[in-house]
């Protein structure tokens, strides 16, 4: 395409047509895209994360049936253990009184700043005293809510309160049938959401919520915005990586100590043989990666040993 223009010439004709090739007009302009990822949670995360960040030290508390036969939380699983059978558990399960207490003494004098329990594992026993099912600490063998002694225990001693909630669920009879039938996953998901608008709301305020196995992360669902409108100050923490330890050391004395890695574990050796700390004794990891484990992806890679187990 051309332009004709008139332009003053030194001929015969001083306004004869000439024409000039067509230049392109570039412009630019700012397009302004919504932000897919913007949410009152991520743009609070720095500042709710400050806290985590600075205190540095906590305890993280496994509890739950196994813990009566002196067992790592996937017995049920790593073993082949019938559910029927691990059910017989939970009228056996009883804690003595105040232990919560005595967990909390301990963490202030070592100088941890918060605690976090598992108020539900992936065996589907719940600590507390749900609505939603009789398989809760409150109707077998504790007959007392174990998450509000742990709650009150460790705000007696000025620690911050965190939950870790498992999003997967062995005992329930939805909760493998979930991947695959469209109702058993709505039915999981309404049960999962009950269960956490429980926590959430019956326990004043809670500093961290730890959720494990992402395939119910919430942040597509409703407890998202429970999050935002009960408890806006959570700090919401995921399972993640395996990651390679490059060197490992006791924290306080910056002693080196030996380690070997294989696929899903760490094993460290040479360590003191008197700890150089009282109480508890910190060794610290330097990895390439956040020091995370996802279970998922080394699942399949742990051994099944069925010790003595039919069925």
């Amino acid at each position: 395409m051309s332009q004709n223009i008139l332009s003053r010439r030194s001929s015969s004709n001083p306004w004869e047509r000439r024409e000039r090739p067509h230049r392109p007009v570039r412009m630019r302009s700012k397009l302004l895209l919504p932000n897919r990822n913007f949410s009152p949670q991520n743009a609070s995360r720095k500042r709710r994360m400050q806290w985590w960040m600075d205190a540095k030290f906590g305890m993280f508390i496994h509890w739950g049936l196994y813990s009566i036969i002196g067992h790592q939380e996937w017995v049920l699983e790593s073993e082949g253990v019938p559910i029927p059978q691990y059910e017989i558990l939970a009228k056996h399960f009883k804690p003595k009184p105040n232990a919560a207490h005595e967990w909390a003494r301990l963490a202030k004098a070592a100088g941890q700043k918060y605690l976090v329990l598992t108020t539900k594992y992936h065996e589907g026993f719940c600590l507390w005293d749900t609505k939603l099912t009789d398989y809760c600490a409150m109707q077998q063998g504790p007959g007392r809510d174990l998450v509000r002694e742990f709650v009150e225990a460790a705000r007696a001693e000025g620690l911050r309160v965190g939950f870790y909630y498992s999003l997967m669920d062995w005992h329930h009879p939805d909760g493998i049938k979930c991947a695959t039938g469209a109702g058993a996953r709505k039915r999981f998901v309404a049960y999962t959401h009950g269960l956490i608008r429980e926590l959430m709301t019956n326990y004043g305020k809670i500093d961290i919520l730890w959720y494990d196995v992402d395939d119910f992360w919430p942040s597509q669902s409703p407890a998202a915005e429970w999050l935002k409108f009960y408890q806006p100050a959570t700090v919401v923490a995921i399972g993640g990586v395996r990651a390679k330890v490059l060197s490992a050391k006791v924290l306080k004395t910056g002693q080196k100590i030996d380690f070997t890695q294989s696929e899903i574990s760490v094993s460290l050796t040479g360590l003191p043989e008197n700890p150089p700390d009282d109480l508890v004794t910190v060794l610290e990891l330097e990895c390439d990666a956040p020091p995370l484990v996802n279970h998922h992806l080394i699942r399949s890679e742990w051994s099944r040993y069925k010790a003595g187990i039919s069925g």
